[in-house]
This record gives C-alpha cells, sequence and structure tokens, in this order.
C-alpha cells in the first residue's frame, strides 16, 4: 500500500498483529497460572494469519511490584512451546470460529494497537508489522512483524533491536520471511498488471 501513497512517510503504515499476540499471552498467562495483564513482552514475528513465530524467548510476568521473571526459564518446557503454543496461535489463525467471537477479537486486537499507537507503550514491548530497514536481515522495504517500543505518546514506533534467536527460532522465522516476501512479489505483479505463474499462487 504504501507504495502506491508515496506522499506519506513510510512509519505511517502499520499492520496489527495483536490478535496473535493477545493469544499467545493468554496461553502463557493460563500456563504459568498468573493474571494475563501481568505478562509483558510476548512478541509475534511474521504477519497477520499461520505465517508468525511465537517468540517468549524475552517474555516475562510480574510477580510483585518492580519484579518480573523470565517466562521461558520459568515454564521450562521446550516440547510446550514448540508443539502446543506455536501450533495453536497459528491455528487460530485459520480456524473457523463464529462471526461473534472473531468480531470480539479482532475488536480488542485493534483497540490494543490503536492504544499502543497512540499512548505508547512504556517499558513493554508491542508486536507489530512496519517498514523493514534491513533490521534482522529482513529485506528491505518489506513489511513484517517486528517487536517494537513507542517510547512516547503518537510517536512512530521503534523496533527492538539485538534480540537473539535460538536454532529452532532461526529456522522458523527464516522460514516466515522467506513466505512472505514470495507473497509481497506476488502482490506487487499483480498490482502491476503482470502474469503470475499458477505454481505461484500456492504460496
Amino acid at each position: 500500500m504504501s507504495k502506491y501513497a508515496p506522499s506519506f512517510p513510510k512509519s505511517c503504515f502499520t499492520g496489527c498483529l495483536r490478535m496473535e499476540q493477545n493469544r499467545a499471552t493468554f496461553q502463557v498467562a493460563k500456563k504459568l497460572d498468573v493474571p494475563i495483564d501481568s505478562v509483558r513482552n510476548v512478541i509475534i514475528w511474521g504477519n497477520p494469519g499461520p505465517n508468525i513465530l511465537v517468540d517468549i524467548s524475552h517474555a516475562e510476568f510480574q510477580v510483585e511490584n518492580d519484579l518480573y521473571k523470565s517466562v521461558i526459564k520459568q515454564i521450562n518446557n521446550d516440547h510446550w512451546r514448540k508443539h502446543i503454543l506455536q501450533p495453536y496461535v497459528e491455528s487460530k489463525c485459520s480456524e473457523k470460529v463464529s462471526p461473534s467471537e472473531i468480531a470480539i477479537c479482532k475488536a480488542k486486537a485493534i483497540a490494543d494497537h490503536i492504544k499502543d499507537i497512540w499512548f505508547g507503550t512504556s517499558e513493554n514491548w508491542s508486536s507489530m508489522v512496519v517498514h523493514s530497514n534491513g533490521e534482522y536481515g529482513i529485506p528491505k522495504n518489506l513489511f513484517f512483524g517486528f517487536p517494537v517500543s513507542i517510547p512516547k505518546p503518537k510517536v512512530s514506533p521503534e523496533i527492538v533491536p539485538n534480540l537473539k534467536f535460538d536454532e529452532w527460532e532461526e529456522a522458523r522465522f527464516l522460514q516466515r520471511v522467506h513466505e512472505i516476501d514470495e507473497r509481497r512479489k506476488i502482490l506487487h505483479q499483480t498490482c502491476e498488471g503482470e502474469e503470475i505463474e499458477e505454481s505461484d499462487l500456492v504460496l
């Protein structure tokens, strides 16, 4: 979209990942048996839909006023992270649910997304689709879901830098980048009126 609105800064364009983030955060809180609002910095990498990576490596949960503990260390269960949490959030993205349920989830996600942009995220992170300048090896000009911070109200999101992946996360991350970049190329071809190979449409 930003390509066809060149007078607007690319920082004006963001995509909502809060439905996926909210679902993942709820599952983490349920696993830890803590209030959902005590969990912060669950990350969704990728784009809305099944092309996501759920990352709890940097997530924390509050145990006292200013004391937070590591989610991944507390759960200490790689099988749950890889084979329960990740597939659950992915499947929810494509699962058929009632119109009223999906409407409520989407409304809450949009409200959270706009609230973060309008009021800022304080010391927390939010997951948003934003313009890439090559961060984390993402192709430049690709809109991709990153963890972002918005330190002040109504300022542009800033991508959280220098986060590390483990081997499993990195493999899934690179796969998601490839899938989303291929989809972008197909969309650009469509917008430019170019013919698309039938085999490309399965991406």
